[in-house]
């Protein structure tokens, strides 16, 4: 007997969308592309800060995964160096979503007072 519907269950559970940012960054502005951070919150490992992308004339974002030069086993994943700019002036943001960076502004401070 032909079935006209196909059911596939294997292809369900990844068709959903990603989860709704918890936090996102104002954008920056790196050669003809914009940046900015987000906040995901993870089922298992808490909440990330995570990158996304997109031309500056506009289009879709994009996680930094899909970048033409992203590199997971390089040092800084391949993304633009220009990325530490935009961390730095969203971490006390970012700070209030990720316990990490709190506790690493926290030691810098630390750092930082006179002796």
């Amino acid at each position: 007997m032909l079935h006209t519907t196909t059911h596939r269950p294997a292809l369900a559970g990844r068709l959903t969308l990603p989860p709704a940012p918890l936090y996102t960054s104002r954008e920056l502005q790196i050669g003809k592309h914009l940046w900015r951070a987000i906040v995901i919150a993870h089922p298992l490992y808490g909440n990330n800060v995570e990158y996304e992308w997109r031309n500056a004339a506009g289009g879709m974002w994009l996680p930094a995964r899909l970048w033409s030069g992203y590199d997971p086993d390089h040092y800084d994943h391949g993304l633009p160096a220009r990325l530490c700019d935009l961390y730095e002036a969203e971490a006390p943001q970012l700070a209030r979503f990720v316990p990490g960076i709190a506790a690493r502004l926290a030691r810098r401070a630390l750092q930082e007072l006179p002796a």
